[in-house]
Order: structure tokens, then C-alpha cells, then sequence
């Protein structure tokens, strides 16, 4: 979750009023945020978020105005976005060459003027920005950041797909490098370069004379790509493979720069055929965010309260949301600087937090039940109890994770894999179809300690419904890892037969096609014609893939299935 260090008494004097760490640590509980101390020798206040989708949040500026309109009644306004079919007058262009749409289609930009950047803004800068390609931005994949000093370059900006062999002075070097020399040899490079070297061409940021701005989403060129005390007159872009992500990070930039004392002039990104969107030109900031429906019963229903529209109406505005009706409908505006509101429950979730959770008083239940274990859950007790039994010991897992380690690191499809939306992170962009690739991962960081290595778990996975264009089944699987020299299919066949053994369960098996294991060494698990799982050992290609050195042999099943066919 995102920390930041900021400033306290530029903190205060945007809030306007003077307030003790204890009281800070108050103001900061309705956002998802906790006081982390403070720093007396470089007077900074360390912050902790707990959400990652406020990313106006993590600036003094940004916290600041969040606190002034919830506390005290301020609502922000900024008269320098763009809306649909009403462009504000731009300052300046960015061109940008049709090939970047299968590279990093989006890019846009903004002025700021009129304010002397000192140290302690540079570093505030500096700090938000990579507060915000790292987190939001997911490591620089999804948005990423750059900021200059706009005197330095002539307008207007060409973002090009560039050969890898072009050369420039990257930031922090004296010499020229190659693109693909600045992805081998300059440390951003060795960090970041994986976003975009699978590449033909590489993304590049030109001016009018030709000059090398930046390297995006890598780094900076060292002539004119880097902001100094002193600076006066800035250019901030954002570059990204999401559109309104992308759109979102420099909204919150421009509102970040306007409140610090910025005078903030658009920018017109051309488009030199129409992006997939439909824009063939936008000028930026822009206003893109759509208006949400709430219904006044969901919003009792679901917080248990009884509030008229008047009161939903102000803890809203507590939160920096609009809100009107229209034809017996209610709507909410979006902040420009926000764009969290996926569905009703979200704009419920503000009214929540507007209120204040003191304000809801806990009801006694109007019934009392006495409750007990489901048949799923105690079958899926005794399965556990076995297992500890035959020496696996037990593991818990997230039910999210990457691509990379659920299908890619496997050999498979992702064919019955539900996939995030709007992920925050790429770690946590899909749901789990099965337990395998957790044991295997839990494996890879385990080749210190002594063999053989047993280990499960019993936990849910989520798959596609696929003779069905929606929907989802959720099971309850066990699947356990064996790892060691002497560790072969008939070792683990034979624990296998102990199972089902024990569990009265009569089971045949035939060859599995599953590319994960090593072709004749894989069993599908058959109870009555049905397939319920399958075991077998795991093909050197995946054991690679994941950094594993030894052999290892699994086994799942789906619990649901088992209990069905016993």
C-alpha cells in the first residue's frame, strides 16, 4: 500500500489551519489513511494508505483538499478541463505516430506556470510522481510519468515508434547510449525496459528541432528532460496502455500543480488516425468520468439507515461529489481528480464514509440462530486432517495473482480464468482457476530447506462458465505438492490410492493431456465417468518456468465434485 512523507507545515497551511499529530492522525482515519509518526528532524508527517485506488490522495495538496471539503465545507473547483464537444484553448501539441497504438497508444500532457519551484516542492514533486507510477501506474506498465522544463522544448511534441538504434544522453549519464543499450546498460533501464523490449520499435518523445525529450516509460533524456530549483514554466505528460487511467493520472497531476499555486494551460494531443476510442484529437486535462445512478432505498437497504435524499445529497459533497436528480433518478459527478465510481455500491460507500461510521449504531439480530458446520466444510475438515496425517503440512494462499504465474509460468490458456477489470496491480490481475501455481510458487523460494518437501492446500478457485457467454462456478479444491530427488509418479500414485482410501471413494484413472506434466506421467481422476482432478509429475518446461531445480509431482481435485459422485 502506498506510504508517503510530506511536509507538515505545507500540509497545514493548505489545510489553512493549525492541528497536532494527534489530530492529524483523526482527520485521517475517513480516508483509508494512518498516521506513521513524525519525523521532527526533517519536520515530514509518514502516511500509510490502505486503498489504492485515491491516488489524488497522495500528495500534501491532494490530502489536503480532501480534508478542507470534508471537514470544513470547501468544495474544489478547476475551470482549466476540457469536456466532451467544449475544448478549452490549447498551448501547445503532441503528435502522435499511428504505430504507438500497438505499442503505448495514450499519451497527453499539460502546462504549469507561474511558480518558482524550491527543494522542498521538487522533492514533493519528485515523491508524487513516483508514488503514482508505481502504484497506480503499476510499476510504470499501465501509466507513467514524466515532468520538464517546457523553455526547453519547442513545441510541437512528436511521440514516435522509434528504431532501438536511436541514441541520446540518457538522465544521469554523459555519454550517448542506443535505446536498446539504455535497456541493458542505465539502471531505469534494467528495471523497466521488460514494459516495451519485445518490441519492433521503441517508444519516443521528440520536439519540433528534433531533440529528444524522453524515452517513455523508461527515463528522461539528461539535456532537457529534467526539472531543477529554480524551474518556472513545466510540461507534464503521462503516458499508458489504459485510456482513462492514463486520462485519470494527469487529472490528478494538473489538480496536484493548480493547488500548489500552478497556473495550468492544456495541451492538444492529434492522434494521426483515430486512437481506438473514436479521438482523432483531445485536449487535456480532460473530463472523462461518467455520471453514476443511486437509488435512495439501496442506499438504506445496504447501510441499514433510513436517510432522506437531502442527507445522501451532503455526505456526498463531504466527499467532493456532485449530485443531482433528474426524472424521479438520481446522479452523481465524479470529482475530476476520482474515477473509483465503477458501480452504486461505490457511490454508497461515499455516503458511508460522508456520515461518519460513528453515526451507524449496531442492531441486535431479531433472531438467534445456533449454527453449524456445512456438509462441504466438515468433508473438507477430515480431508485436511488426512493430509496433515500422511506428513503435508498446510498452506493458505491469496485467491489473486498474476498472469505470469497462473497461466504463462504453466504452459496453459486462460480460457477459464476470470481476469480484473480495472486491476490496481498486475499481481492481483486475475482469479485463481486452480491451486496449483501457488504450491509450485511456494516451492520456487523453498529449495533451502531439507527434502522431500510436502505441502497443501484446501482453498476456492473461480472459473468461467464456458457454455455460458456470463457467469462463474466457485469450488472448493485440495491440491498438494511433493518435491525431492526420489519423488516420481508412482510415489505420489501410490498417495493417491491412500486418499481415496481412507475417504471410502473408488476411483479409475486415464492418461491426462494437461501440458503442465510430462506427457505419460499425468493421471486424470475419474469417480463414476466423471473427471473430478488429476495428479502427476510436473514437466521440466513449467519446473523452469517457476525456478525449480528438482522434481516435483501434484495432485488437485475439486472437492464439490467428490462429494457429489462419493
Amino acid at each position: 500500500m502506498p506510504k508517503v512523507e510530506i511536509y507538515k507545515n505545507l500540509f497545514l497551511d493548505k489545510i489553512g489551519k493549525n492541528f497536532t499529530n494527534l489530530e492529524i492522525s483523526e482527520l485521517l482515519e475517513p480516508f483509508k489513511a494512518e498516521f506513521d509518526g513524525f519525523d521532527e528532524s526533517s519536520g515530514k508527517i509518514k502516511i500509510e494508505f490502505n486503498d489504492t485506488n485515491r491516488p489524488d490522495l497522495w500528495s500534501y495538496t491532494g490530502l489536503a483538499r480532501q480534508i478542507k471539503t470534508y471537514f470544513f465545507g470547501e468544495m474544489p473547483y478547476y475551470d482549466f478541463f476540457s469536456k466532451k464537444g467544449d475544448f478549452k484553448r490549447h498551448y501547445g501539441e503532441i503528435l502522435v505516430d499511428n504505430k504507438m497504438s500497438q505499442i503505448r497508444p495514450f499519451i497527453f500532457g499539460f502546462l504549469a506556470k507561474g511558480l518558482i519551484i524550491n527543494d522542498r516542492m521538487l522533492e514533493t514533486l519528485i515523491q508524487f510522481q513516483e508514488k503514482l507510477c508505481q502504484n497506480y501506474g503499476q510499476k510504470r506498465r499501465r501509466v507513467a510519468m514524466g515532468m520538464y522544463n517546457s523553455n526547453f522544448i519547442e513545441f510541437p511534441i512528436s511521440y514516435v515508434a522509434s528504431s532501438p538504434n536511436h541514441k541520446f544522453v540518457p538522465l544521469g549519464m554523459d555519454c550517448e547510449l542506443s535505446l536498446l543499450e539504455i535497456n541493458e546498460k542505465h539502471p531505469k533501464g534494467l528495471e523497466y525496459s521488460h514494459i516495451i523490449k519485445n518490441f519492433d520499435k521503441y517508444p519516443l518523445l521528440l520536439d519540433n528541432n528534433n531533440n529528444v525529450v524522453s524515452y517513455p516509460p523508461i527515463i528522461n533524456s539528461n539535456n532537457i528532460g529534467s526539472l531543477r530549483v529554480g524551474d518556472t514554466d513545466l510540461f507534464i505528460e503521462v503516458t499508458g496502455i489504459d485510456f482513462e487511467a492514463t486520462l485519470l493520472a494527469l487529472s490528478v497531476a494538473a489538480c496536484d500543480f493548480y493547488d500548489m499555486g500552478f497556473e495550468i494551460l492544456p495541451v492538444k494531443t492529434v492522434f494521426r488516425e483515430p486512437c481506438d476510442l473514436g479521438f482523432e484529437e483531445l485536449v487535456c486535462p480532460y473530463y472523462f468520468q461518467e455520471e453514476v445512478e443511486f437509488n435512495v432505498k439501496n442506499v438504506n437497504r445496504l447501510l441499514g439507515s433510513n436517510l432522506t435524499l437531502e442527507r445522501i445529497c451532503l455526505s456526498l459533497k463531504k466527499m467532493g461529489v456532485s449530485s443531482y436528480s433528474k426524472d424521479l433518478k438520481n446522479y452523481v459527478i465524479p470529482p475530476f481528480y476520482r474515477n473509483d465510481f465503477l458501480h452504486e455500491v461505490d457511490v454508497i460507500e461515499d455516503v458511508m464514509i460522508g456520515e461518519g461510521l460513528a453515526s451507524f449504531r449496531p442492531d441486535l439480530p431479531k433472531s438467534f440462530t445456533v449454527g453449524k458446520l456445512s456438509a462441504l466444510e466438515e468433508f473438507s475438515r477430515d480431508v485436511r486432517n488426512l493430509m496433515v496425517g500422511m506428513g503435508f503440512q498446510e498452506m493458505i494462499y491469496n485467491y489473486m495473482g498474476s498472469k505470469k504465474d497462473f497461466i504463462d509460468r504453466m504452459n496453459i490458456n486462460d480460457q477459464n480464468f476470470l481476469k480484473v477489470s480495472n486491476p490496481m496491480t498486475e499481481n492481483y490481475e486475475y482469479i485463481r482457476a486452480s491451486i496449483i501455481p501457488n504450491l509450485l510458487k511456494s516451492e520456487s523460494i523453498s529449495s533451502n530447506f531439507p527434502y522431500p518437501h510436502k505441502i497443501f492446500e484446501v482453498g476456492k478457485v473461480a472459473l468461467k462458465n464456458l457454455d455460458t457467454i456470463e457467469g462463474t462456478s466457485t469450488f472448493t479444491n485440495l491440491a498438494f505438492l511433493m518435491a525431492g530427488k526420489e519423488i516420481s509418479f508412482n510415489e505420489i500414485n501410490s498417495i493417491v490410492a491412500t486418499l481415496f482410501y481412507y475417504l471410502n471413494i473408488e476411483i479409475n484413472l486415464r492418461e491426462s493431456k494437461a501440458t503442465f506434466y510430462i506427457s505419460g506421467r499425468g493421471a486424470d481422476i475419474l469417480i463414476e465417468g466423471f473427471n473430478v482432478g488429476s495428479f502427476g509429475e510436473i514437466s521440466p518446461y513449467v519446473l523452469n518456468n517457476f525456478g525449480i531445480f528438482i522434481p516435483c509431482s501434484v495432485f488437485e481435485v475439486n472437492i464439490n465434485k467428490l462429494m457429489s459422485q462419493s
